[in-house]
């Protein structure tokens, strides 16, 4: 949900027009307006990712989801269900607060 406030407005598709002016349109919820004027704007929240991009952040979530699902049956019946909760918990809090920190390197960082 927060890929929508991280991104720049100016970050999906341009037109390039004839005359070679490029005209940028992107749709902002009213939820992220406050995001869009520079000084509420820190360095993590300014993101030029493609909507393309976007695409792949927001689709390797379910990819992992459903991969995950056959290596995690494995792994709970070695290391019991209460150390396997304990440590999925533990790494997917830690996987959340770096995302902001990820983020401004490489895309890739977050998926």
């Amino acid at each position: 949900v927060s890929i929508v406030c991280m991104v720049h407005p100016d970050a999906d598709n341009t037109i390039t027009h004839a005359n070679d002016s490029v005209a940028i349109q992107r749709n902002i919820p009213v939820s992220c307006h406050k995001h869009t004027i520079a000084k509420n704007q820190s360095r993590s929240q300014i993101l030029f990712w493609p909507k393309k991009t976007r695409g792949i952040i927001l689709g390797s979530f379910y990819w992992g989801y459903a991969l995950t699902q056959v290596i995690s049956s494995v792994i709970v019946n070695k290391m019991g269900p209460q150390r396997f909760l304990a440590l999925v918990i533990f790494i997917s809090s830690l996987s959340t607060l770096m995302i902001p920190i990820l983020s401004e390197f490489h895309p890739s960082g977050v998926v």
